[in-house]
């Protein structure tokens, strides 16, 4: 069985994970973007979108918080950082400047980022961490180039600042679109959006907790690890079994 979350099949590996999907038992992908390629070598594919343990996450409760900056963040790791966030550091740096916010970056190691960037506070991940993002945000962020290996991003980030509680900004790349669509979050594509976006949630605290609210509740109902491993348990028991997979889609 091979599961794939992210489009290793570009930059010259397509023959070579195109005869892995077309060898597989099964393959489960992590997004339709994903399954499209996979569906290309094999009828034997079920999108298994990346999930999050909603009950581990301390979700936010309160989002006004008088006289206090409000915190900007992004959690990411150290192998993304420089084909996601970096490229947007310039327009997030004069953002934070015309807005007033906080930048707070988790990710481990530290980052290196460009000192012309400006303050901006560090904090060091950790699986305890990742789980109390709701006490290091008030936004969560997610950036993205919209170029195709950025498209095949399963919108990790996003799915844990929403099980935070957390309101969330994304580029509309890839399944950021549907992620955040009717309500749960905003969009934003081009600098004035992101401006719009930002200044929309910094200036109202209401605001930041109706999207929270909404986020959590679609994550839990759509993107928990409790709603998922069902499935992922059929796929392995009918595959072992040497069986056909009944459920080839849940989301």
């Amino acid at each position: 069985m091979f599961d794939f979350d992210d489009a290793i099949h570009l930059g010259g590996k397509e023959a070579h994970v195109a005869r892995i999907c077309a060898r597989a038992a099964w393959v489960t992908a992590g997004n339709e973007h994903l399954a499209d390629f996979a569906r290309r070598h094999t009828d034997r594919v079920t999108v298994l979108p990346t999930v999050v343990d909603t009950d581990a996450y301390a979700v936010r409760a309160e989002h006004e918080r008088p006289g206090v900056r409000v915190r900007v963040g992004w959690l990411g790791s150290d192998r993304s950082i420089g084909e996601t966030l970096v490229p947007h550091l310039g327009l997030l740096a004069r953002l934070r400047d015309a807005l007033g916010f906080e930048l707070v970056v988790v990710s481990k190691p530290r980052p290196d980022l460009p000192a012309a960037v400006g303050p901006w506070r560090f904090v060091e991940w950790s699986p305890e961490v990742e789980t109390r993002l709701a006490e290091l945000f008030d936004v969560g962020i997610m950036p993205l180039l919209d170029d195709p290996f950025q498209r095949g991003k399963c919108g990790c980030k996003l799915l844990q600042y929403m099980a935070a509680g957390l309101p969330a900004v994304a580029s509309p790349v890839g399944v950021n679109a549907h992620l955040l669509a009717d309500g749960r979050g905003l969009l934003a594509a081009g600098e004035g959006e992101w401006r719009a976006a930002l200044a929309a949630l910094v200036a109202d605290a209401g605001l930041r907790g109706a999207l929270g609210r909404a986020g959590r509740a679609f994550v839990e109902r759509r993107y928990a690890l409790r709603e998922w491993f069902p499935v992922l348990e059929e796929i392995l028991a009918r595959v072992a079994s040497g069986g056909d997979v009944l459920t080839r889609a849940r989301a």
